[in-house]
């Protein structure tokens, strides 16, 4: 199956900004994965902790992620991983915290949606809420966005004018024709 662009996947999640839909009918793990099936990829975890473990390519803290991609990518998982214990209760034996909640980072308006005690909402990024960011296997953070893509023409066709604007330029140390 095709990963899903980052971009749109986030575009997607903000569309749910003013959705009022209650926790009661989408926690967090069901709103990520109903983002993920507004884009065409149906997934089932178990819950937050199963996402953490077993639905990412790449995982760190948020400062790991800042320091290794120097923002945290549009579309990335952001996650609330505490070591208290909690994964135990869930069935998870190992020293990976209790990945007790999960959003989607959209870098649009506050910067992240997520479904809480609240519903679905807007909340601030980077917040005190989030320590952990992953990187969804089913998403594509490398897809250039349509700004990346201009850019990127525009800098190759600025390379292409400058390599010919030097080879016209007069030798240095001579001011032209006589």
């Amino acid at each position: 199956m095709a990963q899903i662009k980052a971009e749109l996947f986030a575009e997607a999640a903000f569309a749910y900004r003013d959705s009022h839909i209650p926790y009661s009918k989408l926690d967090c793990q069901a709103f990520v994965e109903r983002v993920l099936k507004d884009c065409g990829v149906v997934r089932d975890w178990k819950g937050s902790n199963d996402m953490w473990r077993n639905a990412l390519s790449w995982r760190g803290t948020y400062n790991d992620a800042i320091l290794k991609y120097g923002k945290i990518p549009k579309g990335a998982w952001l996650f609330t991983v505490k070591n208290d214990g909690g994964e135990k209760a869930r069935g998870y034996n190992d020293s990976d915290g209790n990945a007790a909640h999960v959003g989607i980072y959209t870098a649009l308006g506050l910067g992240a949606m997520h479904s809480s005690t609240g519903g679905v909402q807007e909340c601030e990024c980077p917040s005190n809420r989030w320590t952990h960011v992953g990187l969804a296997k089913d998403v594509d953070y490398t897809a250039k966005t349509e700004v990346e893509e201009l850019f990127a023409n525009l800098y190759s066709i600025l390379k292409s004018l400058e390599k010919r604007y030097l080879k016209c330029r007069v030798p240095q140390g001579t001011r032209g024709l006589k």
